[in-house]
């Protein structure tokens, strides 16, 4: 039992109130927005503890059903996983052309983020793409997978069979770009340490980027490399890129705040599409181009047929652009056909639209460009598709009284 205020009630009564109490709070901090998502979670905590406690659970076993249910949630295994060939799926087979070995590629069946290379000459390695973190060294909020670090963690601390995952590997990093006339987000990267259960592991590891794969340097190098912060130019157009990208992400997150229902179908691939939005705008073939025509103050003929197929290029390299799903057969008889584009394309493309008018401000505009460009050209279903979702969030802006 449990007394607040001097009334005697069950602890499941007592949770009740709590959410209750938790729901309110949310309604009040949000009051002009959309708050049911945060309530339904509550409420939902609120079933899986009235499970619990209906079970009879006592303190101890609610503390093992918990560790329990965290590793579902994760996607954890529950027991150890063995090196036994039904638990593997077939993947693709390996042919290590720089190394000279071939083999087999497999997916672990209980563990979806597990996955094993047989090697030909005998050699057998496991890699788990959730056991690790990168974490910028300055920004602590930035996180994300890297394929480097990857690497680096499995030399470290390779995997051994019976598998049984505990906490991930943070590894702290940082990135910048040396060479802006390459392109890409960043082309130099340090790894110094990993923090694994409160343990810290230096590493002390440095790389820059080589034609096809990256190549460790000194310290020394790493320092060299770094950009003179009170030096740095940045040119008008990657300034335009950095804002851009932001615009996108405002509107995606403006989404996911206010309509959450239309993320679901693909929120996770439409979080990595907004994360690398115009990812190949940084790249020379695109860049200088586009560059030059924008910023260059001159539309010469040469800037002009320069631009026109850096734009081509641009929008076969980003399928979020309904050029993209337009298709000119070979036979005749065929002609154009427009294919159904990818949900989560479908959101980074309205996205794409929407940053504009996150630009200025006026976040209807986006109805007024949609309705002006009559040359769209979208399948029945994905038409379908991009009405409802901005109806919808036409919808929502009048309801919160957002103003033109």
């Amino acid at each position: 039992m449990y007394i607040k205020g001097g009334i005697e009630m069950s602890m499941s009564e007592w949770a009740k109130r709590e959410v209750e109490e938790a729901c309110k709070l949310e309604r009040v901090n949000d009051p002009e927005n959309e708050s049911d998502y945060g309530v339904a979670c509550y409420r939902s905590a609120l079933k899986a503890y009235e499970s619990l406690t209906g079970d009879n659970h006592s303190g101890c076993s609610v503390g093992i059903t918990q560790n329990i249910l965290n590793r579902l949630i994760e996607g954890k295994p529950l027991t150890p996983i063995e090196d036994v060939s039904f638990l593997w799926n077939y993947i693709s087979d390996i042919n290590d052309l720089d190394k000279g070995v071939g083999g087999k590629y497999y997916q672990n069946k209980r563990m979806s983020s597990l996955f094993k290379y047989a090697y030909s000459n005998g050699t057998v390695k496991y890699r788990d793409i959730n056991n690790n973190r990168c974490i910028n060294i300055h920004d602590h909020n930035n996180v994300c997978h890297s394929g480097l670090v990857q690497k680096i963690i499995d030399e470290l601390f390779p995997i051994t069979m019976p598998y049984c995952p505990s906490s991930s590997y943070d590894v702290y990093c940082d990135d910048f770009l040396f060479d802006p006339n390459e392109g890409g987000d960043f082309d130099t990267v340090g790894i110094f340490y990993v923090m694994k259960d409160e343990i810290k592991i230096d590493i002390n590891r440095f790389f820059k980027e080589g034609a096809k794969d990256w190549i460790e340097i000194d310290k020394a190098e790493y320092e060299k490399r770094k950009p003179d912060e009170k030096h740095s130019t940045r040119d008008e157009y990657t300034l335009y890129i950095e804002q851009h990208k932001t615009n996108v992400k405002d509107g995606f997150n403006w989404i996911g705040k206010n309509l959450p229902e239309l993320l679901e179908p693909g929120y996770h691939l439409g979080y990595a599409n907004v994360i690398d939005h115009d990812a190949s705008k940084t790249n020379t073939e695109e860049y200088d181009a586009y560059n030059a025509y924008f910023y260059g103050g001159n539309k010469s003929y040469t800037v002009l047929k320069e631009f026109d197929i850096a734009w081509l290029k641009h929008i076969h390299n980003n399928p979020h652009h309904w050029q993209y799903w337009v298709l000119i057969s070979d036979e005749s008889e065929e002609g154009v056909k427009v294919l159904d584009m990818p949900y989560n394309y479908i959101i980074e493309m309205i996205c794409d639209w929407w940053s504009f008018s996150w630009k200025t401000g006026d976040l209807y505009s986006i109805f007024d460009w949609y309705a002006e460009h009559k040359n769209i050209r979208l399948s029945p279903k994905t038409l379908m598709t991009v009405e409802d979702i901005l109806s919808k969030i036409r919808s929502k802006l009048i309801e919160l009284n957002v103003e033109d």
